[in-house]
């Protein structure tokens, strides 16, 4: 039968010992006929129980609440009957713990010895009991058991009186109990007398004679047993006992324990000659003298007989008692020992030792026991008798006597219940094994039983191991504080007989065995033994067989009683030792003893051993004991004295400690060992949680947080398992992280590496799953992000996957895969790298990699591309040639050049990264990215993976990086090459064709368009090695494999950095350099400049051309701030707030200069400074709105309120797409504005409603303009004073006056200009586009059939009117009024008197003159007399530049012509600078005509005037120049001379013609000179006149000066009089002058 409780994982030895522990085996003596009302004392049996309200526990320190992880879970059940239904289901169940709260059930497999009190759980389990369990309960609620019926039956007949379901049938005063043991009556005591262990080892003896020897039989018959209850009074007792021998007939009695109970019955006995057995009957009056009592001990007065006569063998002794009171005694069942003690004068006086004292303990509280010991030891005794307890002796007396250091020579205490269990054991473990298993067997027989040896052992050793469990109950420092002390007992338990015993009684009763069990048990034996040698019950025969009786019990030892009927045999004499068991089980310090009394009967061979006296001191023993510390605190070690030759205890060093030798079993002084620490001197291993590393550590330390240690003494830690922590230091465990969260509540799970602190959680973009053993010890990816692996899990780090939006990053470690072919596309770090096969988009380091096409669809994608490049460079040459950049009108190709930098700033502010949460999950960058694939300004249109495959599969050993790096490097010079190759070849085949040259203009056009506009490009190209992300280290975005700031990326790094200054920066500074040196050379605004170079300076004022130079630096500018070394981070939303201040930063900074120099020029009411201004300020306000969207994400009310994020990310976003809507406003405005207002005008049949400015004799009067015009015509006005400035670098009223003349004269010639296109307005169109044909097709074919074609559109339309028409007449009248407006003079401006102007025209005829409009000087007199010009003019003029003018303010005048006065004096130095240049003009002309004068040959003459034609290049007309080439390649070339003739003369006619030229503008220049004579003379004289105003004036300040006033406002001192401040412009009467004053003012 297996028992229930046993699990296999407890090993082999349990089940072993299965058959021992089940009950059934044990043979019992069961009650037949009559039940009685007593209980059955040898009733056991299992149950399932209620245990309690709380947790199942294997014992009282057992912490682990699953009993060591061997439980099972079965949730959830409904009830505890539930529960227990699975239980029983299961072989293996010994219990459950049930939860209703939760449904929780958890089945035990090991038995439950404890119960945590908890409110909420209930705790079921098997529990092996008794009658006395159930006493006064009901036994049938108490069991939990099913189909126990035939059990429960067995408990209502084996416990009547304890089941409160039962009623019992009680006699009177007894009841019987029939057996057959071979006609013996006895006695014994009933439940009175058994509430102490000496009453109930009496009836375990009695019974365990008749369990052994129950089958026996009498040689007379059969003969009844009759038990007596020994409840009641004494007289009771003694009636019955009366009773039994004088109404039953009772001839033979075994007697009760107790000394008042034994006597009543030894009085009936005596007076009945009824023959009674005491088996511990030490009352000397009750056996003395009667014939028919005999006791199976000494009286109390020979109890100490024995140990006092070995004591007086070793000489003179005085000796003091300790004892309980009578009341203690009689309460903790004392009374033997203290009757004893009570005969110790008596005793020490027989054996010559000297009685001192004895005092009594009447409680043991410290106090009085120090009281009592302090009068105990006063007069030094040599012996002291301790009538206490074991445990009370020990603790209390014996360990005041070891603190006060007293050293008695002997200590003598008693036998107890306390003490049998480690005296049981160290006597079986003195005899010999094989005698006990022969003497066991043999009483087995006599049972009835028949057992194997192998049956024997396996209940045998646990007997021995329960035995070893009670010495466990003492603890160390008491066994050894009771060493060598002496124990007096009733028992002799040297022979083997009384080992059997020991394991026969628990085997069948379940108690240990004690002296009162052995000698009930041998005086049953012997009373038997007497009855056979007697042959009869007779008393008298079996007295005199008594008294003659000379036996060798085996349990008991030899037997023969003295005249007074008690045991010749002296008591028992013991000295205890200690001694160390490694056996599992038994493991540790356990009592020790050795025999000294009685003496071994003659022929028996026993071991007795000498008496050690005195009692080793305690200094002494200190050396000997390993547990029990020294009463001082000191640490002690033997050390041998020299000088005597023994070895002596003494104090260890400072420097040592106290070490326990375990194979001398002694202490000596060493350096504590690794793993111990000092401790009062003593090595004291180090507790769990705790090491010590070095030898001789004072302290062990404690294991530092992540470590733990759960052995002691140990000289380190360990790490915590990967998946468990410790937070705090001196850990004996680590906790695993599973315990941390909660799973099924979706609480976020947590991990940890070897040697943690703490569990971490789960890093977000990570999963964290259990291992096998349900640890957390690491964690993986989540789909989107990428884990680099490192050996040291704590530093693993994981970033969200930038690659493919976090699409190139899968679980668990996996890079992302072809969804066509399933093929892994991606790998390396980041799954960044593409795998050999796949590449990604061009310019887009961070897209999944795709599937590479084969090389011919690589090539014709990359074809594409290019031809996508080239395209748009061709577009934007072909509107380069239609522009005609002298004409203001031409805007079209400037605002080109503004979509296409805001294209590029739009696409790195939009790129800066960062989840700000703008524009609704849409991907405006990518909407950019696109446009500038098919743009042209990247390479990933049409086939985006083209380029980078064809690359892969060109160059399959080198880096993409350092491809695109040299991509880059050669983009220009590449393109300049090829560009310079494709001229010389289109110049080679146009001279075949015998047709003229291409001009090397269009050459340096079209490079420096490419460069324009592919500088963006280069840029990415060769920034491709700046663009790092930091992860685990910083990584090349495009290849993540590659280690930025090694070595080899260092290089190419450098070789990048050159190329940006070489090409990013050195270009535009190029391009600066040349058209610096046209403006220096006056020669910017040549038709030759405007064709070659336009499209770079067109539409800027004159003083910033430069300024698209400075746009594609900032180029370069937006590409660097994204990608600027070490500005990078892992954090996405750091990163965009890096990249989003930086291009702000750069942005502002543009901005601010922008709006500082308003670099454009003003036409189209400044469309184009305002679309530039609206490009910078959406740039700029996404730039910031972006960066507030990342600051504020961590805001409270952000984060936590949706709809706030929400409102917060519209609103920006519908910011920011109302300012990029803006510039697209603007950028179709300006591009279509002009055709938008002719188109609605003609509709309307009226003109557009302007304001307008009428051209009058003395100035310009202003109609109706609004503030848009106010504007433009204040910019113009203030543009012309600036012009004057950097022309002449002074500003006069007349160049000034004159300056306004000429700009309505040009704005009357454009409007007539644009009335004569509004006359043919289909023709003049047709017109253009023959224009545009011809400037593209010159002289080819393609040029003739567009010539033809425009021909037969003209001819089919009727566009052009027949002569004579209306539309002739007005022709040739608007060609005459053209004609008229030529010449700047008085006709033309009288003609045009009174004319409206819008300002827009005014705007357009000052960019046509440009800087001429300074060459003309005011014409007085227009449509007036002189005399009245003369009046007004100047008033009118003033009041034009300074505003309202006070004819008698003679401070004004005095100011005005002190003004003069500074213009006559610059006039003066004019006129000198003239005078020089006439007479250089005429030296020149002198020798011009000197050279024309003769004319040699014809070969001399064309060679001469071809030099001549060379000298002057800078006069001559481009047509010449190319004539007069081609004449010298005809000379060098042919020799002969009548081809030479023929060419000579032809040039000798053009030679002719340059000649009368040059007389023309010999003339021009006399006429030129003559004037500027004129001039000279007229100056002088306005200087003269001017020289004596300035005296008078003078003269006049002086006079006015005298006396000062100061202005209300600013404080500035004027002169009395004055109307306003001239500091301030303040009024000083306090009145402000009027706003349009202040405006002419500043």
């Amino acid at each position: 039968m297996a028992w229930p409780w046993t699990h296999p994982a407890t090993g082999v030895f349990l089940l072993h010992i299965l058959p021992v522990l089940c009950f059934e085996w044990r043979m019992t003596w069961e009650p037949k006929g009559l039940s009685g009302c007593l209980d059955d004392p040898y009733y056991f049996d299992v149950f399932f129980l209620y245990l309690g309200r709380g947790t199942c526990r294997l014992n009282e320190g057992d912490t682990t609440g699953n009993g060591g992880g061997t439980t099972s879970r079965h949730d959830p059940q409904l009830t505890l009957e539930a529960c227990l239904d699975v239980c029983f289901s299961i072989d293996y169940c010994t219990g459950v713990e049930f939860q209703d709260k939760h449904q929780r059930c958890e089945v035990w497999n090991r038995s439950i010895g404890f119960v945590r009190g908890s409110s909420s759980f209930a705790c079921v389990g098997q529990k092996e009991v008794d009658c006395s369990y159930f006493a006064g309960k009901n036994c049938t609620a108490e069991i939990y058991d099913r189909n126990a019926s035939e059990k429960l039956e067995r408990l209502h007949s084996a416990c009547p009186n304890a089941c409160t379901e039962v009623q019992p049938v009680c006699p009177s005063d007894f009841s019987f109990m029939a057996t057959q043991i071979g006609g013996l009556y006895l006695t014994s005591g009933g439940a009175g007398q058994t509430q102490n262990m000496a009453g109930e080892q009496y009836e375990s003896g009695y019974n365990m004679f008749f369990e052994v020897n129950g089958q026996a039989s009498a040689v007379r018959g059969q003969l009844s047993v009759t038990a007596l209850s020994v409840d009641g009074t004494l007289q009771d007792i003694s009636g019955r006992a009366s009773f039994l021998s004088s109404r039953i007939g009772t001839k033979l009695m075994l007697g009760p324990w107790g000394d008042d109970t034994f006597e009543a019955v030894a009085a009936v006995a005596d007076a009945d000659q009824v023959v009674l057995m005491g088996p511990l009957s030490k009352v000397n009056a009750s056996v003395a003298h009667r014939s028919t009592v005999f006791s199976m001990t000494r009286p109390y007065s020979e109890m100490l007989l024995a140990p006092f006569e070995l004591i007086a063998q070793q000489g003179a002794a005085t000796v003091s008692v300790i004892t309980p009171s009578w009341a203690r005694a009689q309460a903790e069942f004392l009374v033997s020992n203290f009757k004893t003690c009570e005969t110790v004068p008596q005793t020490a006086g027989i054996t010559g030792l000297v009685f001192l004292r004895s005092e009594i303990l009447e409680n043991l509280t410290t106090a009085h026991v120090a009281d009592v010991m302090d009068h105990l030891l006063t007069p030094r005794p040599d012996v002291i008798v301790c009538c206490e307890s074991s445990v009370t002796c020990a603790t209390a007396v014996l360990n005041t006597t070891y603190h006060k250091d007293y050293d008695a020579k002997a200590f003598i205490i008693f036998d107890d219940d306390l003490l049998t269990g480690p005296l049981n054991f160290a006597a079986a473990n003195l005899v010999n094994n094989n005698d006990v298993n022969t003497f066991l067997l043999e009483q087995l027989q006599i049972m009835g039983t028949v057992q194997t040896q192998a049956a024997l052992d396996l209940w045998k050793f646990p007997t021995y191991l329960n035995m070893a469990g009670y010495s466990s109950d003492w603890s160390s420092e008491t066994m050894e504080l009771l060493k060598d002390c002496l124990v007096v007992s009733d028992w002799d338990r040297s022979t083997p007989g009384a080992a059997a015993f020991m394991y026969l009684q628990y085997y069948l009763v379940r108690t240990h065995a004690r002296p009162e069990s052995a000698a009930a048990s041998a005086a049953a034996a012997i009373l038997l033994k007497a009855v056979q040698e007697a042959n009869s019950t007779n008393p008298q025969a079996v007295a005199e067989a008594l008294a003659s009786l000379q036996v060798l019990d085996p349990v008991l030892g030899e037997v023969v009683f003295d005249a007074t009927g008690h045991r010749v045999q002296l008591t028992s004499t013991m000295q205890l030792g200690t001694t160390f068991h490694w056996l599992p089980g038994v493991y540790g310090l356990r009592f020790a003893m050795k025999y000294l009394t009685p003496a071994a009967p003659v022929g028996v061979a026993r071991r007795r051993e000498p008496l050690a006296y005195p009692k080793m001191s305690w200094r002494m023993s200190t050396c000997y004991n390993q547990f029990l510390p020294a009463a001082d605190g000191l640490a002690y070690g033997l050390s041998r004295n020299n000088e005597t030759g023994r070895d002596e205890c003494v104090p260890c060093s400072e420097f040592s400690s106290s070490t326990w030798d375990s194979r001398a079993h002694r202490r000596i002084c060493l350096i504590c060992p690794p793993g111990t620490e000092s401790w009062q001197g003593n090595c004291r291993p180090c507790q769990a949680g705790y090491f010590s590393e070095q030898p001789g550590s004072s302290s062990c330390s404690p294991c530092s947080a992540g470590f733990f240690q759960s052995q002691q003494g140990q000289n380190s830690c360990l790490p915590c398992p990967a998946g468990t922590f410790s937070a705090g230091s001196g850990s004996h465990r680590c906790t695993p992280c599973s315990e941390t969260f909660d799973v099924l509540n979706d609480e976020l799970a947590r991990w940890a590496p070897e040697g943690s602190v703490s569990c971490i959680n789960c890093p977000f973009g990570a999963e964290c799953q259990p291992d096998n053993n349900g640890l957390y010890t690491n964690f993986t990816n989540a789909e989107g992000y990428y884990i680099f692996p490192d050996a040291n899990l704590s530093q693993q780090a994981i970033f969200s996957c930038n690659h493919g939006n976090g699409l190139a990053c899968l679980e668990s470690r996996q890079c992302y895969s072809d969804p066509n072919t399933g093929e892994v596309a991606m790998e390396g770090p980041m799954c960044g790298s593409c795998r050999p096969g796949f590449a990604k988009p061009t310019g887009k380091p961070l897209d999944l990699c795709r599937k590479c096409g084969s090389r011919t669809a690589n090539v014709v994608g990359v074809s594409l591309q290019l031809l996508t490049v080239v395209g748009m460079a061709s577009f934007l040459m072909i509107v380069n040639a239609l522009s005609d950049y002298s004409k203001p009108k031409n805007i079209l190709s400037i605002i080109l050049k503004q979509f296409f930098n805001y294209i590029q700033m739009a696409f790195a502010v939009l790129s800066t990264g960062g989840d700000h949460g703008l524009y609704g999950g849409l991907s405006l960058v990518q909407a950019f990215d696109l446009g500038q694939d098919y743009l042209g300004l990247n390479s990933a249109a049409w086939v985006p993976e083209a380029s980078a495959c064809l690359i892969q599969d060109l160059f399959p050993s080198w880096e993409i990086h350092k491809v695109y790096t040299v991509i880059g490097l050669a983009w220009f010079p590449g393109t300049a090459l090829v560009s310079m190759l494709v001229y010389l070849f289109v110049k080679l085949v146009r001279r075949l064709l015998k047709k003229s040259d291409i001009d090397t203009r269009h050459l340096k056009t079209w490079m420096m368009i490419n460069f324009f506009l592919y500088v963006p490009r280069v840029n990415r190209l060769l920034m491709v090695n700046f663009k790092c992300q930091q992860y685990d280290t910083s990584r090349l975005t495009l290849n993540p494999q590659v280690l930025c700031w090694s070595n080899d990326h260092a290089v190419w790094q450098t070789i990048s950095w050159g190329g940006v200054l070489v090409f990013s920066c050195g270009g535009p500074l190029f391009l600066y350099l040349i058209l610096r040196r046209l403006q220096k050379n006056q020669l910017l605004s040549s038709w030759r400049s405007l064709r070659t170079y336009g499209f770079l300076f067109a539409g800027f004022e004159p003083d910033f051309y430069y300024f698209e130079c400075i746009y594609m630096f900032r180029k370069i500018c937006f590409e660097l701030v994204m990608t600027i070394p070490g500005m990078t981070s892992e954090d996405e939303a750091i990163l965009g707030r890096i990249n989003n201040s930086s291009v702000a930063f750069v942005a502002s900074i543009f901005f601010a200069l922008h709006m500082a120099c308003q670099p454009y020029d003003n036409r189209d009411y400044f469309i184009l400074d305002r679309i530039e201004t609206a490009s910078l300020r959406a740039i700029l306000v996404t730039a910031f709105l972006q960066l507030w969207c990342l600051d504020t994400n961590e805001a409270d009310g952000i984060k936590h309120n949706e709809w706030l994020r929400q409102g917060r990310n519209l609103v920006g976003t519908v910011v920011i797409l109302l300012f990029h809507l803006r510039f697209y406003w603007l950028f179709f405005y300006g591009m279509a504005r002009r055709r938008v207002q002719q188109c609605m005008a003609a509709c309307r049949g009226r003109t557009w409603a302007h304001g307008t400015c009428v051209f009058v004799p003395d100035g310009i009067q202003l109609r109706n303009l609004n503030e848009k015009e106010e504007q433009l015509l204040s910019s113009m006005i203030a543009q012309i004073f600036e012009t004057h400035v950097q022309v002449k670098g002074k500003i006069a009223y007349d160049n000034w006056a004159g300056s306004l003349q000429a700009l309505c004269l040009e704005a009357k010639r454009g409007s007539i200009g644009a009335e004569l296109v509004a006359l043919d307005r289909v023709g003049h169109t047709l017109r253009s586009w023959r224009e545009i044909g011809r400037k593209l097709f010159r002289g080819s074919r393609a040029g003739a059939i567009c010539e033809r074609f425009f021909d037969w559109l003209e001819d089919c339309n009727g566009v052009v009117s027949n002569a004579g028409s209306s539309y002739e007449k007005l022709k040739r009248q608007k060609d005459r009024d053209m004609e008229e407006l030529q010449i700047f003079g008085a006709d033309s401006l009288n003609k045009i008197l009174n004319s409206e102007f819008r300002v827009e025209e005014l705007q357009d005829a000052m960019l046509t003159l440009g800087k001429s409009i300074c060459d003309n000087k005011r014409i007085p007199g227009l449509g007036l007399s002189g005399s009245k010009e003369d009046k007004t003019s100047f008033s009118q003029a003033m009041e034009f530049y300074v505003g309202p003018l006070a004819l008698d303010d003679n401070i004004a005048l005095a100011l005005e012509e002190r003004t003069r006065i500074n213009e006559v004096e610059e006039l003066r130095k004019e006129v000198n600078e003239r005078h020089h240049e006439c007479m250089e003009l005429r030296r020149q002309l002198l020798s011009l005509c000197k050279s024309k004068a003769s004319l040699p040959s014809p070969r001399q003459s064309l060679r001469s005037e071809v030099s001549v034609q060379i000298e002057q290049e800078s006069v001559s007309s481009d047509r010449a120049s190319e004539t007069v080439t081609k004449l010298w390649q005809t000379i060098r070339e042919n020799e002969e001379l009548t081809a030479k003739l023929q060419t000579l003369g032809q040039a000798w006619n053009e030679a002719v013609a340059e000649r009368d030229g040059f007389k023309a503008d010999c003339q021009q220049l006399q006429a030129a000179l003559e004037k500027e004579e004129e001039r000279k003379s007229e100056a002088q004289a306005t200087v003269a006149e001017q020289q004596s105003k300035l005296s008078c004036l003078e003269d006049q300040l002086k006079r006015i000066y005298t006396v000062r006033a100061a202005c209300w406002s600013c404080g500035a001192k004027m002169p009395e009089g004055a109307l306003y401040c001239f500091k301030c412009g303040k009024d000083l009467d306090g009145e402000q002058e009027d706003s349009a004053v202040k405006r002419l003012h500043r």
